[in-house]
């Protein structure tokens, strides 16, 4: 059984590197790989991958894999990467990602909020259909610092016509709604 596993962590790093390949081919025999074999130590190079590719059918086909994960792990690591700078280029992606693979992260209520934010507009859109795809119950300390921050932002950016305000005011009836329901 050790042999096993010692064989099955091997595979996994191996297909690691090949995620990270600048061989397209080498890319694209990885991603079958994922399907056989994947699991959470894939997410993380799948990202890299997709950040790292331009526009076409490889990066589509990455996509696809980092949005229809089933991998529960996968939820906690897209949370992590949005507060990375490694990331910071893909922070709407993650949320789409997260969004579509259908997760609930109702403990990141704040972390969505302000990257959906300070991010650009797409950004601010994506994050938006997160939080409003949220069923809850969302952690009540995350969701008070969430509408804090939002608050805040609306504050400041009130006579400004930042780009994001119109998205502010949408997140904070979403997460004002989260906060009489419970």
């Amino acid at each position: 059984m050790v042999e096993q596993d010692k064989n099955q962590e091997k595979l996994i790093a191996k297909i690691g590197k090949e995620l990270l390949s600048k061989d397209d081919k080498t890319v694209i025999a990885a991603l079958k790989k994922t399907e056989k074999h994947g699991d959470a130590a894939h997410v993380r190079p799948l990202m890299t991958a997709f950040m790292h590719r331009e526009d076409g059918k490889l990066k589509d086909q990455l996509r696809e894999v980092l949005s229809t994960l089933k991998i529960s792990e996968a939820s906690d690591i897209y949370m992590e990467a949005l507060e990375e700078e490694e990331y910071k280029s893909i922070q709407g992606d993650i949320m789409f990602f997260s969004w579509n693979a259908g997760f609930q992260p109702v403990d990141s209520i704040d972390l969505i909020a302000r990257v959906a934010l300070e991010g650009d507009y797409m950004t601010g859109v994506e994050g938006l259909t997160l939080l409003e795809s949220m069923a809850g119950p969302l952690d009540e300390e995350s969701l008070t610092e969430a509408l804090i921050y939002v608050r805040e932002f609306m504050l400041k950016h009130k006579d400004e016509g930042h780009p994001s305000y119109e998205i502010a005011i949408a997140i904070y009836g979403i997460l004002s709604q989260h906060e009489r329901e419970s």
